[in-house]
């Protein structure tokens, strides 16, 4: 009689280290692909509860939703504004945000960071590296658009060649795509990954401080325009406008850039050894990251779609504001002399 049970027992006993190792190499199996630690999911999603799905799925739809909305406007621009060669970098903007948008609602509804385990993390990693670049290069593409239109003023209009467009955007874009690509399929390629977060941090810090100088020269244009009229003009709300994107691009770029920092040195160490995280503060830093990408991407969509408006306005009420002598002279000129 005390067979049986001392035989489950140890039936129990000799398959629960072979459950454990199983448990220990489904754990691993999570892990070692991202190279990054995560949470306990089967624990955590049940602690999360309705904020997980929240996380998934209501930000995977406002991320599909600005995809969609980005690629209605660019087929429009390309259906109306055929060869027009101001909207080039509001195509670019416009298709980077496209696909920042879809790639991260795929990512998100499909099986967000893996949790599911419904599909191959290889395949989820290609998808979350094709969006990963895009933000950053809209990003330094549009601080390069205003750099351009208030330094250059007449010249702008043969700077915005497609080479130039291409060397801005693709370099960075087959870096992090390549290394996310490959530590998908050789986890032990963690430098990969640290080389791309201190990129994505130097990167959005560099252009917070730069955006910062744009809204330092709008801010000067705008005082040149108030001393010249005396009053608010439609040229003096548009370049407040701007001041405001400009602010508000510094802001978003300093907090990517810091919580970049934040998961170097706290959250994501790839070399920590660390399996498992913390439920609530990974919860915390991811929603804040997916916010922050959603408020940029809808930022630097009404940035873009107003590029080809500013950018064709650049010769007619630009360039007199950097040379008022040469406007003066004009000026000057065309008054009728005494014969």
């Amino acid at each position: 009689m005390t067979s049986g049970p001392t035989s489950s027992t140890k039936v129990t006993e000799a398959d629960s280290p072979i459950e454990s190792s199983e448990c220990e190499s489904i754990a691993v199996s999570r892990v070692e692909p991202t190279a990054e630690p995560q949470p306990e999911w089967n624990v955590a999603i049940q602690l999360w509860g309705a904020a997980w799905d929240f996380h998934q799925y209501g930000l995977g739809a406002c991320f599909g939703l600005i995809g969609l909305v980005a690629l209605v406007t660019l087929l429009k621009l390309l259906k109306f504004n055929r060869g027009a060669r101001q909207k080039r970098v509001s195509l670019v903007v416009l298709s980077q945000i496209v696909s920042f948008g879809f790639s991260r609602c795929v990512f998100l509804c499909l099986d967000a960071y893996n949790s599911k385990q419904n599909v191959p993390f290889a395949v989820l990693n290609i998808i979350w590296g094709m969006g990963q670049p895009c933000l950053i290069a809209a990003f330094m593409l549009i601080f390069l658009v205003l750099r351009n239109a208030l330094v250059m003023k007449t010249r702008f209009q043969n700077w915005y060649t497609p080479r130039n467009i291409a060397l801005i955007t693709i370099p960075y874009f087959l870096f992090v795509f390549s290394s996310e690509t490959v530590v998908s399929f050789f986890p032990t390629y963690k430098a990969l990954l640290l080389v791309c977060q201190i990129i994505g941090a130097v990167l959005h810090l560099s252009l917070a401080v730069f955006y910062c100088y744009i809204a330092v020269l709008i801010r000067q244009e705008m005082h040149l325009v108030r001393q010249r009229s005396g009053q608010t003009t439609v040229r003096g709300r548009r370049s407040f406008a701007k001041f405001k994107r400009c602010i508000g691009a510094a802001l978003g770029g300093f907090s990517i850039g810091i919580m970049h920092v934040y998961s170097m040195v706290s959250m994501n160490r790839v070399f920590s050894g660390t399996k498992h995280v913390d439920a609530w503060p990974w919860f915390a830093f991811q929603t804040s990251m997916r916010c922050l990408e959603i408020g940029m991407s809808v930022l630097l969509y009404v940035t873009g779609i107003q590029k080809s408006a500013v950018v064709s306005r650049v010769r007619v009420d630009a360039a007199p504001m950097m040379h008022p002598q040469a406007h003066a002279k004009v000026a000057w000129n065309s008054q009728p002399k005494d014969t």
